[in-house]
């Protein structure tokens, strides 16, 4: 799945490389949690692994919302007005 996002892929070539990706995915736990049982530093490192991994992946989620959120037209981003439109302070025509 190491293709660029512009070109188009084949449905079942991206549903082949899917389940590929699945399957070593299966495997490598399979393997990673053998290891871990046996020797209780690649426990550690394990657990540590999955924890870095999970931090950047949420890291990279609040990025793309941050970015998703910039996109959007000024319009929609002042939309439902806020604490000023409240109070009566902010203009109708500033939003």
């Amino acid at each position: 799945m190491a293709a660029a996002k512009g070109s188009k892929q084949d449905p079942l070539d991206k549903l082949a490389d899917l389940i590929d990706e699945k399957i070593k995915s299966a495997f490598e736990d399979r393997d990673r949690t053998q290891k871990e049982a046996s020797d209780p530093w690649a426990r550690i490192e394990g657990i540590v692994d999955r924890a870095v991994s999970k931090h950047f992946e949420d890291f990279g989620k609040g990025l793309e919302e941050g970015e998703s959120k910039e996109r959007k037209p000024a319009a929609e981003r002042k939309a439902g007005g806020g604490f000023l439109k409240a109070l009566g302070l902010e203009d109708e025509e500033a939003s």
